[in-house]
């Protein structure tokens, strides 16, 4: 697949310097560029579960404690 990118000039010298400092191809910079952001996207998305999968389990063990000691008060 063939794809074109509008870069303001900034963009255009980054690419530039950063392909010559590689000593890489612009396009195989743009392709690196391109893994390493979907990579931070998913790691992010990741983090995002894990954190809400963690509350939940602490507010499922609020929730159990709460009945446990309601189950064990004497009665």
């Amino acid at each position: 697949m063939t794809a074109s990118v509008r870069l303001n000039e900034q963009q255009s010298n980054t690419l530039e310097r950063l392909a010559a400092s590689l000593n890489r191809q612009k396009s195989d910079v743009l392709r690196e560029a391109l893994a390493f952001y979907a990579s931070r996207i998913d790691k992010e998305k990741n983090n995002r579960i894990q954190s809400a999968v963690q509350k939940t389990r602490l507010a499922d063990r609020q929730i159990y404690d709460e009945i446990e000691g309601t189950l064990h008060d004497g009665f």
